[in-house]
């Protein structure tokens, strides 16, 4: 891959992403209790995470 060809890619990857949370309003979309309930199953995940790698 050249140069060139990388860098217009990572243009348009930028814009893509960046038109997705043009409208994304987090606090709109999800409340306090969605919140709690991703906090609660990241520290499962990370608990289980550590756990396979030790």
């Amino acid at each position: 891959m050249n140069i060139d060809l990388a860098k217009s890619y990572l243009i348009k990857s930028k814009k893509r992403l960046k038109a997705l949370y043009v409208d994304f309003i987090p606090t709109e979309e999800y409340s306090k209790e969605d919140a709690v309930g991703a906090l609660k199953d990241a520290e499962f995940v990370a608990s289980i995470a550590e756990i396979i790698i030790k």
